[in-house]
């Protein structure tokens, strides 16, 4: 994944992520920032048969420290799409990348 990121938001993807995670507020600049984290870690995810895509996760910390995994696609135009996001635990994301460096 090279940098510049570009985002695609909508409301459709805006407000699942608002529905999934209430009472927790991710909004979309802190899902972003996750990206720009030196540190994260990017995995496949599954494969979505319905709508014939790869998924996949990035686990890092954002602009807030929180540490998040954030699930997302990458489109036709290479643009990341994300779908979800939800909070880690510190211990989780420590397994997370000392298994993965």
């Amino acid at each position: 994944m090279d940098e510049p990121y570009v985002f695609e938001w909508d409301w459709a993807n805006l407000r699942h992520i608002l529905e999934e995670n209430q009472g927790r507020s991710i909004l979309s600049d802190e899902i972003e920032s996750v990206f720009q984290d030196q540190d994260k870690i990017v995995i496949a995810s599954d494969f979505d048969e319905v709508r014939e895509e790869q998924r996949f996760k990035v686990f890092g910390k954002s602009n807030l420290t929180r540490f998040l995994c954030v699930i997302f696609v990458i489109t036709f135009e290479n643009r990341i799409r994300p779908i979800t996001a939800y909070r880690i635990t510190n211990s989780k994301y420590q397994k997370l990348y000392e298994s993965g460096r």
